[in-house]
């Protein structure tokens, strides 16, 4: 089970009822409606859904970098190999010259 699935929290299947007077509501609630309005939640839930979308995205940006340096790092890992390699060539044969 992944760090997702631990956190999410189980589906509850209760029917809403048609109107809720806003006695019902907590002062709390009753302000966040009248600052936020009714649509509140479903632009929460959609900005919520938006933001994890992007971090999922920049995780997986982030992974393909990490395996790019990795690669990269590698490859200039032989090359300065292959330069001494080189380098120690061109002296042995500079002093098998002189």
């Amino acid at each position: 089970m992944n760090q997702t699935q631990k956190i999410r929290p189980k589906a509850v299947n209760i029917e809403l009822p048609e109107t809720i007077t806003t006695a019902e509501l907590t002062q709390h609630s009753q302000d966040i409606l009248s600052h936020f309005g009714l649509d509140a939640p479903s632009l929460l839930n959609i900005y919520s859904c938006r933001l994890e979308d992007a971090l999922i995205e920049s995780v997986q940006k982030m992974k393909m970098w990490r395996e790019l340096y990795e690669e990269q790092a590698l490859e200039l890992s032989a090359a300065r190999d292959l330069n001494a390699l080189r380098q120690q060539l061109i002296k042995e044969e500079a002093d098998a010259t002189s």
